[in-house]
């Protein structure tokens, strides 16, 4: 019995946000508050931004031969029981 296994992972670009998200708000920290305010603020920022990014992309799908699946995470795939295409097929490929 074959079982499709894949761990989806956030791109680059959100952990990019994140870490540029907490910049920001640690450099408005600066301006309006000592440094060390903002020193604390930026690390917390970045360490809530990561621990995001990593929750929302980190799922770990499973799908196995009878197309019966399994979604680790907090994401909830839903398939109709007519469809023929598993998640691993890309929008617009047909199955083979």
């Amino acid at each position: 019995m074959t079982t499709y296994r894949e761990r989806l992972t956030a791109p680059l670009s959100w952990w990019i946000a994140a870490l540029a998200f907490a910049l920001v708000w640690g450099w408005v920290f600066l301006v309006v508050t000592t440094w060390p305010i903002s020193i604390v603020v930026t690390a917390l920022l970045t360490a809530a931004g990561f621990l995001a990014v990593w929750r929302y992309g980190s799922v770990l799908v499973t799908v196995d031969a009878d197309g019966h699946q399994d979604v680790a995470g907090s994401l909830a795939v839903q398939m109709s029981t007519g469809c023929h295409r598993s998640v691993a097929e890309p929008h617009g490929v047909e199955p083979a």
